[in-house]
């Protein structure tokens, strides 16, 4: 297996030049409206640069600002939203559970002081059929 192969049988070689490939067509909107603008303002190949300048200074500035949003969001509410509701999806499918009254409609997710603690929920008895003593 050649060293830059990744798993799935595609090589990081291509994966790099197809994001190559994607960010360059990404970009071309950006050529297009500072070349616009120093149509518009008979500008010189100085303002043509500036103007791109400025429109890719705006896109990482609302870039950051998104991600520390998203980030906010995941720490403040998503991570604990996340975690109730796999919780709740594996206490539903496990056989481990079945005893309790869990439910999917339980799914909502709940304040702190709601939420069962685990040593509520008890363990339904192992029965030992098939067994000799």
């Amino acid at each position: 297996m050649p060293e830059d192969a990744v798993p799935g049988g595609v090589d990081a070689m291509n994966n790099t030049k197809w994001a190559l490939i994607m960010s360059a067509f990404a970009f071309i909107p950006y050529l297009l409206v500072a070349w616009g603008y120093t149509r518009i303002a008979d500008g010189s190949v100085r303002v043509f640069w500036i103007a791109l300048g400025l429109l890719i200074g705006a896109r990482f500035f609302f870039s950051v600002i998104e991600t520390v949003g998203s980030i906010l969001a995941w720490r403040l509410y998503g991570r604990r939203l996340a975690i109730d509701r796999n919780l709740a999806f594996l206490r539903t499918n496990n056989s481990y559970w079945r005893g309790t009254s869990l439910r999917m409609a339980d799914l909502t997710p709940l304040k702190a002081a709601q939420r069962p603690l685990l040593a509520d929920v008890r363990r339904p008895a192992p029965t030992h059929s098939g067994r000799s003593a």
